[in-house]
């Protein structure tokens, strides 16, 4: 239930990936900054592997759903 519930928030927008780790693990901010870094390289070598581009550290990639002028 408690996953359940992190990933609807999480998905919604309404809660962060580190709280929601946070409260799942039982782990302080330290921890799910680390784990966050570990679920970030594993989604860059995942994507490397299927020869999808990687986003370079530091460069935001825009939504695609996103126009530049913000609308949906």
């Amino acid at each position: 239930t408690i996953i359940n519930e992190n990933v609807m928030l999480v998905g919604a927008g309404l809660r962060s990936k580190k709280r929601a780790i946070m409260e799942i693990e039982h782990c302080t901010e330290e921890e799910a900054d680390k784990i966050l870094a570990e679920i970030t390289e594993d989604g860059k070598a995942s994507m490397a592997a299927f020869g999808l581009p990687v986003a370079d550290e530091g460069t935001e990639q825009p939504d695609e759903d996103v126009t530049d002028d913000g609308s949906i």
